[in-house]
């Protein structure tokens, strides 16, 4: 089935891997551009701004495999070839082949929306390779597992990676040249801009937690008692930090945004503004997963799990969380501000991006 139209997603807009530990054990917040459309004309005379609605669309993308091929198994792993899609409002928008041919991973952790577009990575013997929608724009020596990339006008493309061969420690780049890089320390953000300039935060050994920008450090102040920071966001070179106790309270700069059920074992976490969405299990079930939104838990679909944290978003009190089924024969599965829809595919989800646009009504 291919470049299909989705009808029944399209109504729906109208309206790397999960870790069992308690604490999430990734942060990658999903990454997004902000579109503000130019014009300070209001229409009445006055030469004001004119008013503006803010729209959050999101954008996902999925691996599409040969019908009756078992990707759940996927015996042909990197052999067989699949198509990476990618959906916008319900529909298909772009799509381009994967497989060690094409040096384009299907790897769900290999994989990011970041607005409009997506970017893989893969290594070779020898290199890292990233490719934007399909084609190659950047190649560098050694072989890295990219936890983050930010793409930029002036100064090129960011890229965050951890050693293949080690489990912690990380590099940053500016178009493959090395800006700063630590042999330890565990990335616990994404990468972002600002000014430009590149910013994430990583955990040392000793437990304390760093802001990277650029080429410089700078230690975070987060007592002890506001418990593992599980998210870490920046606005306007603020960064705001979300972290879990053992009581299963979510907290932003030390304010509480969510107590949760002793127990519930939380996967995810997504702060939105004042509020929070996750994703969790209870007791030792981790494949009967529930969400949590506005107090209340809701179970997911049987038979499914959240793809990744990475495919989960709640922003400005939209939510979307892509699931994956976790036996053989069952389509995935999108659930979009309450309402669920099954996707026809023989395929899974990858990543979900997320594009903000202020527009006049």
């Amino acid at each position: 089935m291919r470049h299909f139209v989705w009808l029944l997603m399209a109504a729906l807009m109208a309206a790397g891997s999960i870790s069992c530990r308690k604490i999430i054990c990734e942060c990658r917040c999903h990454e997004y551009r902000e579109d503000v459309l130019p014009g300070n004309d209001t229409g009445d005379g006055t030469g004001g701004e004119p008013e503006t609605v803010k729209v959050t669309g999101f954008n996902i993308v999925l691996a599409e495999y040969p019908d009756g091929y078992d990707w759940l198994r996927d015996p042909d792993h990197g052999v067989v070839e699949c198509d990476i899609c990618l959906l916008q409002d319900g529909l298909e928008t772009l799509r381009f082949p994967a497989g060690n041919e094409y040096m384009v991973s299907a790897d769900i952790d290999m994989v990011r929306c970041i607005g409009e577009d997506v970017f893989t990575d893969f290594s070779t013997s020898s290199e890292t390779i990233i490719r934007k929608n399909g084609e190659e724009i950047l190649r560098y020596p050694g072989r890295e597992m990219v936890r983050g990339l930010a793409e930029t006008d002036g100064k090129g493309i960011y890229t965050l990676g951890i050693p293949r061969d080690a489990a912690v420690g990380w590099t940053l780049r500016c178009s493959g040249e090395i800006l700063s890089s630590s042999d330890t320390g565990e990335i616990i953000s994404a990468l972002y801009t600002d000014k430009e300039e590149p910013v994430f935060v990583y955990r040392s050994e000793e437990g304390k937690y760093f802001q990277v920008r650029g080429d410089s450090q700078t230690e975070l102040d987060v007592p002890p008692a506001y418990g593992q920071v599980v998210s870490v966001t920046f606005d306007r070179g603020t960064a705001e930090v979300c972290t879990l106790d053992e009581t299963n309270i979510l907290r932003k700069d030390g304010a509480e945004l969510a107590a949760f059920e002793d127990s519930f074992n939380i996967l995810a976490c997504y702060p939105d503004g004042d509020t929070a969405g996750a994703v969790g299990y209870y007791g030792d079930d981790i494949l009967s997963q529930f969400m949590y939104h506005d107090k209340e838990y809701t179970a997911f679909p049987e038979g499914y799990c959240l793809a990744a944290v990475s495919t989960g978003v709640f922003s400005d009190g939209h939510y979307c969380l892509c699931l994956n089924p976790v036996e053989p024969g069952l389509h995935p599965v999108c659930i979009m501000d309450g309402k669920t829809v099954e996707l026809p595919v023989n395929g899974c989800f990858l990543s979900l991006g997320v594009t903000v646009e202020y527009v006049v009504p």
